[in-house]
């Protein structure tokens, strides 16, 4: 039996400094991949609409291709909503079920380490945020094992992340200060975040 090649990735940038900077033909498979998406059956399939990625919201957003494929996406976003120097890692992080595995988190090693190293200059505060209660566990992990970087910490509650008053826009964070900064400005507790509308 003949053995599978190992995936030879490269990485595409899309967007940089709210500039898409990518030809047409990367924004049609951007487009094709977040149609499939939608076709499929994810709790937070919709997320992934074209539209719902805010390409431009993000100061940057990567692709990792596999000869010709998309492997994953994510960006490094504040789309308006956070203070100046204030950025989400990781944002509308995708990997393309033939890629996933335990094993595999280029995503989160390659795109952000690279986007991060890009824009440092920039960067007063990063946070990856996660969904739900349970999000908190992924998030633990994240500081302890995944992210390799010292500088890192759990949020006490649950933190607003989008502008509305829902449970999707509480979420915890992890995050890492470059420079003292007044933000979050609004955290729940958990019985709080339960009395909120789904």
């Amino acid at each position: 039996m003949p053995m599978a090649r190992a995936p030879r990735f490269h990485q595409v940038t899309a967007v940089e400094n709210h500039q898409i900077v990518c030809g047409p033909e990367t924004i049609q498979l951007i487009e094709h991949e977040c149609r499939a998406i939608l076709a499929g059956g994810d709790k937070y399939k919709d997320n992934y609409s074209f539209r719902r990625l805010d390409l431009t919201g993000h100061l940057a957003f990567d692709l990792l291709m596999d000869d010709g494929k998309i492997a994953g996406w994510c960006g490094l976003y504040d789309g308006g909503r956070y203070p100046q120097g204030v950025f989400r890692v990781m944002n509308r992080l995708y990997i393309h079920p033939a890629y996933r595995s335990r094993f595999f988190a280029p995503p989160t090693r390659v795109l952000y380490r690279s986007q991060v190293q890009r824009h440092k200059d920039q960067l007063r505060l990063i946070f990856l945020s996660r969904n739900e209660l349970k999000g908190k566990y992924h998030l633990k992990r994240w500081i302890k094992y995944d992210c390799g970087e010292p500088g890192w910490n759990l949020s006490p509650g649950l933190v607003q992340v989008a502008p509305f008053e829902n449970r999707q826009c509480y979420q915890y964070i992890a995050y890492k200060a470059f420079t003292e900064v007044d933000w979050p400005k609004k955290i729940l507790t958990e019985e709080e975040w339960l009395r909120l509308p789904e």
